[in-house]
């Protein structure tokens, strides 16, 4: 039997734990500083058979370093917008996770032996957790009352909350650090050592939380996470719905004979998630079991009640969990003992890739998630916008298109605009009509004055008389649709939308977004003054121009008829023409000056009709496009 002592007095902790400790350099630099043949510190080999190995080694590795090199570009990215993971406490941190990828990339590019971690957290106190460890590392039959006085009083002497128990030659307690020679920690392919969490008390399980972020964070640096939870007092799907690492095992800590349907239970795991491996177990059975063998009496029937107790409790199959996860098949051209090391340690770094993939993964379907909601929430919200304008259109402006002509069995609604127009045209008609060519020949300077102060009194009053009218309702339509937007935002906090709120505050405030009878009203104003500044002004232009020439053709004509008449009063017109090149006799000349005067003003009426079919022709453009301009607005 091996030698125990229990000492209270610290001493030097071994090489792997020490190691440990030391300060670990950024995976950044680490990997940018790392060359693609260098990548495994290898001493230089002396022999053949050495150099093959290492060389074989540094092959199988490259491409887990290649993805490990990806995944640290791809990790913090994805981290910047998954944040709701972490408000809703089941999420890890990115520093956490850079941690774990360090400790990654130290199993990938070194061949230095280390045990293999294992974790083991209770989520309640009546989850038998230090039960469950007692019964694995406890060897009744072998150990001395000392290595078991040690086991039993770990947690007495540790104010922590974690333990840390590895193989020793002697029992020893050194704070939060145990030695045991535990043959259970040396069974495995590689060294283990296992890391013991204190069950937390039930306040904090009450937040509704079954893991801390904290523990959650050291399961996931742990190579086997093992989970302890009764589902008689904490919520068996709130620990499976929480993310957990590759090759976890989820011991329920019931009695066998309890019916559980674990396919039923493996729902609950998140999507994307590897699926835990569920062991029904008592802990507490078992650990009575090694405590009556150890009470001294060692009859037949003492070691007959441990083995049929310690079987029953069915704590060996957590055993065989472990030895099928951890089990790996040696090259047989190489030293079987570190090929085995090596081959478990790239897959249990790969297991952690995996872990931050699907991470990744998850945090990916998360994002998409919430930004098909908020899609979902912004077409309903632009539905409804589009839904308010098309009544707003229909209310205040009727519809689109003016009803035919005609008589249905119920009158149709009118088009607001196009009626008002239609008034406005019949009343303008009255003032055109009189606004005859002789009358324009009086007034040819007045033409635009005349028109505009007509248009003045008869551009569309009433319309603009029902959107004065209306500029309250729509007031209270725009406060309540941006009201909206915002709540919209507020609903989606855990997307980026700090630019769109800032966008739409600065919006809101803006002189533009105000509701104004001004802005309403604008498109009316708009196009009356259109009216007046374009085919007024060309119409005011025509009519000077018709009158000029009228003038000219009847000057024209007078001073021909005159000449004729001079000639003919001193009996010599026909010499005045003849000096001109002419031969016209005076009578004919009297009637060549008539005839021009009267097509002058001839010429002068149509000039004068016809500018104003143009000018009608702008008017009813202008008309329709009041249409346009209002509902856009």
């Amino acid at each position: 039997m091996a030698r125990c002592s229990l000492r209270s007095t610290p001493r030097s902790l071994p090489t792997s734990i020490t190691k440990r400790r030391t300060a670990k350099p950024g995976l950044r630099r680490a990997l940018s500083t790392a060359s693609p043949v260098t990548s495994t510190s290898t001493p230089t080999p002396t022999r053949t058979t050495s150099r093959s190995n290492a060389g074989s080694v540094g092959g199988v590795r490259q491409e887990p370093l290649t993805l490990l090199h990806k995944t640290s570009k791809l990790l913090p990215q994805v981290s910047e917008f998954s944040s709701a993971s972490l408000r809703n406490g089941v999420g890890l941190k990115t520093e956490s996770w850079e941690k774990i990828l360090v400790n990654v990339y130290e199993d990938l590019s070194s061949v230095a032996p280390r045990p293999i971690r294992l974790a083991v957290y209770g989520v309640d106190e009546s989850s038998g957790s230090e039960d469950f460890v007692t019964a694995l590392l406890s060897n009744p039959l072998a150990s001395s009352p000392a290595q078991a006085q040690v086991l039993k009083d770990r947690w007495a002497q540790n104010p922590s909350d974690l333990l840390t128990i590895s193989y020793g030659l002697d029992a020893f307690a050194g704070g939060s650090n145990i030695e045991l020679p535990a043959p259970y920690l040396q069974q495995f392919p590689a060294p283990a050592e296992l890391l013991e969490f204190r069950s937390p008390r039930p306040s904090f399980s009450d937040n509704g939380f079954p893991i801390s972020p904290t523990v959650l964070s050291k399961l996931f640096e742990a190579d086997i996470p093992i989970i302890l939870c009764n589902p008689l007092v904490s919520s068996l799907q709130s620990v499976l719905s929480t993310p957990l690492p590759t090759n976890t095992i989820v011991v329920i800590v019931s009695t066998p004979s309890q019916p559980l349907n674990l396919d039923k239970l493996l729902a609950h795991v998140p999507k994307h998630s590897p699926k835990p491996k569920l062991l029904v177990t008592d802990p507490k059975r078992a650990s009575d079991a090694i405590g009556l063998l150890q009470s001294g009496s060692a009859s037949s029937s003492v070691v007959q009640r441990f083995q049929d107790a310690f079987n029953s409790s069915n704590v060996s199959a957590v055993s065989r969990a472990l030895e099928s996860i951890l089990h790996t098949q040696p090259d047989p051209t190489s030293n079987s003992l570190r090929s085995a090391h090596n081959t478990l340690r790239v897959r249990l770094a790969l297991a952690r890739l995996q872990d931050a993939l699907v991470y990744c993964q998850a945090s990916l379907s998360e994002i998409k998630y919430y930004l098909n909601a908020a899609f979902c929430d912004a077409s309903r919200l632009n539905d409804r916008v589009e839904e308010v304008r098309a009544k707003v259109q229909l209310d205040f402006l009727g519809p689109t298109l003016a009803p035919r002509s005609s008589t249905p069995v119920t009158k149709p609604r009118q088009n607001e605009v196009i009626e008002s127009v239609r008034i406005t045209e019949a009343q303008m008609k009255d003032v055109m009509s009189r606004f005859s060519w002789w009358k324009m020949v009086i007034r040819v300077d007045e033409v635009t004055t005349l028109i505009a102060a007509a248009l003045q009194r008869t551009w569309c009053p009433e319309l603009e008389r029902k959107l004065l009218v209306h500029t309250g309702e729509l007031h209270s339509i725009q406060t309540e649709l941006t009201r909206a937007s915002f709540d919209l935002l507020s609903k989606h906090r855990v997307l980026p939308t700090n630019v769109l709120r800032n966008t739409l505050l600065q919006r809101e405030i803006s002189p533009q977004h105000r509701l104004t009878t001004n802005i309403l009203t604008a498109p009316i104003y708009a196009r009356k003054s259109q009216i007046i500044e374009y085919p007024t002004t060309r119409l005011h232009v025509t009519a000077q121009r018709t009158v000029i020439g009228m003038a000219g053709g009847v000057v024209g004509g007078a001073g021909i008829g005159w000449v004729g008449w001079m000639g003919w009063l001193v009996g010599s017109g026909e010499g005045l023409f003849a000096s001109l090149g002419m031969t016209m006799e005076p009578a004919t000349a009297m009637g060549v000056g008539a005839l021009t005067a009267v097509a002058s003003i001839r010429w002068a009426v149509g000039r004068w009709e016809k500018g104003k079919r143009k000018w009608w022709e702008d008017w009813r453009r202008i008309g329709d496009g009041l249409d346009r301009d209002l509902r856009v607005c």
